[in-house]
């Protein structure tokens, strides 16, 4: 389980309480230290990622070529890097191969280098000067990323962002970008250095990327009807079984199920009840509650869980996600989104 060294409070993403339209994200955690060009250099170093198919990059290890030339590809395209050729609308770059050289010890902790043999055709040498062909970047989608969760530790902060494609032009706050206009892609790790020589005020050090999610475009989620409840569940869950008010959804090939179930509402304060019972048995879980809203979440190691008991009912609802631990961020991500939607007897999350 991640261990959190800065945590304040759950704070939920701007995107959720704004229309329907708006893309959906996940609830922040911990953001003390996240300034603009710390959002912009994961942004930039996240796309880059996505762009030239990056996974991961060691601390102390020679910067991948193709990671070198996407986040001066993007720094370029987005103007994050001051061009030289006196034409920024013209679909290209032109810069001396010294010049785009000397970049990279400003954007990345490790040595990095930039080939003979570019990997990238958009990256062409002409004598002594590099072409980046900017002409599709960022054009018919855009990487980016959502920065969830990041502690300090003295000058290096460490990142866990959600990155994502949109259909749209690089620069449209996530807010305001249409929900279908999104495909979330994988959750990654980023650990950057504060340095004040760097070009966008951070040196990436290391970068890991979790599993490819199954699911991330969650305007195609399907709306899901039960007995009593409706809720927008990922397409690749299947109903497997529904016996004494337990519905058992599944996922072909992969150990992860979601299940919903109607209990008997206990006591005076059935939700309290529900997440004290709750906590003796998982002393390690990360419990959020939300009274006024009538529902608590907890998340451990493979799990996560949304209980929700509208106020007045002789039923609480327990919704329960258990996944692959490497699949944490991705699964709890789809926890929240499902809890935002989740909606029976009259009540609805979102």
């Amino acid at each position: 389980m991640r261990k959190l060294l800065l945590i304040v409070s759950l704070v939920l993403c701007a995107c959720l309480a704004l229309p329907a339209y708006a893309a959906p994200c996940r609830d922040a955690r911990g953001l003390n230290g996240v300034d603009e060009e710390l959002d912009m250099a994961v942004s930039l170093f996240g796309g880059a990622a996505l762009l030239r198919d990056v996974y991961s990059l060691a601390e102390g290890e020679e910067v991948p070529a193709a990671m070198a030339e996407g986040a001066l590809l993007l720094g370029y395209g987005r103007q994050l890097l001051a061009g030289t050729d006196g034409d920024p609308d013209d679909g290209q770059e032109t810069v001396s191969a010294a010049e785009a050289a000397s970049l990279l010890p400003r954007l990345f902790a490790g040595a990095a280098v930039l080939p003979d043999a570019l990997t990238c055709p958009c990256i062409k040498r002409e004598g002594e000067n590099l072409v980046f062909d900017l002409s599709d970047v960022d054009v018919e989608s855009a990487g980016g990323a959502h920065i969830f969760s990041a502690w300090q530790d003295g000058t290096r902060v460490t990142v866990l962002a959600d990155l994502y494609n949109a259909i749209a032009g690089f620069g449209e706050a996530l807010e305001l970008v249409p929900e279908e206009y999104i495909t979330w892609i994988r959750t990654a790790r980023f650990v950057l250095e504060k340095d004040v020589d760097a070009v966008l005020g951070y040196r990436l050090v290391s970068m890991e990327a979790y599993p490819d999610w199954l699911d991330g475009a969650v305007s195609e989620w399907e709306l899901v009807l039960g007995e009593d409840y409706e809720v927008n569940m990922p397409t690749f869950f299947v109903l497997g079984s529904s016996e004494d008010g337990t519905d058992t959804y599944t996922v072909e090939g992969l150990d992860a199920q979601l299940t919903i179930q109607a209990l008997p509402a206990a006591g005076e304060n059935p939700l309290e009840a529900a997440r004290a019972e709750y906590a003796a048995a998982h002393p390690e879980a990360a419990i959020a509650v939300e009274p006024e809203l009538n529902h608590f979440t907890a998340e451990t190691d493979g799990a996560f869980v949304l209980a929700v008991w509208p106020e007045g009912s002789d039923a609480l609802r327990l919704i329960t996600l258990t996944f692959p631990s490497e699949r944490q961020y991705e699964f709890s991500f789809y926890g929240e989104i499902i809890r935002n939607s989740f909606y029976c007897d009259g009540m609805g999350l979102g």
